[in-house]
């Protein structure tokens, strides 16, 4: 419960909203929600977030690959980073910024962590 409140709740529109109801597992897709793009993958757990820009050379993450373990791979040089965490897996120190997904009954919303 108090977890729900140290984040900024915007719900998405509703065409945002049908293609993550729809969107198959692991599969990465985008969404802007503000001034933040974010990269949405589908899991057995849920919806999660992170922010689409790998910070190694600025590429879009939602054009890579993800695996059933919430790894997406940045499309140009391969950095992997857990979905859930935002930590990279590659032994490095580069991280990306994670987004809470919920799924309501009346649509889909991402939790923007306050500072």
């Amino acid at each position: 419960m108090f977890e729900k409140l140290r984040y900024k709740w915007i719900k998405l529109n509703e065409d945002q909203s049908y293609k993550l109801k729809v969107l198959e597992m692991s599969k990465p897709t985008f969404v802007r929600v503000e001034d933040h793009r974010i990269c949405v993958v589908r899991l057995q757990e849920g919806w999660f977030g992170v922010n689409n820009v790998c910070p190694h050379a600025g590429a879009a993450l939602h054009a890579g690959y993800c695996n059933k373990n919430g790894i997406v791979a940045c499309p140009v040089h391969g950095y992997k980073f857990n979905v859930k965490t935002g930590i990279s897996v590659d032994g490095n120190n580069y991280h990306v910024k994670t987004f809470k997904i919920d799924n309501r009954e009346d649509g889909f919303y991402v939790g923007i962590k306050k500072f």
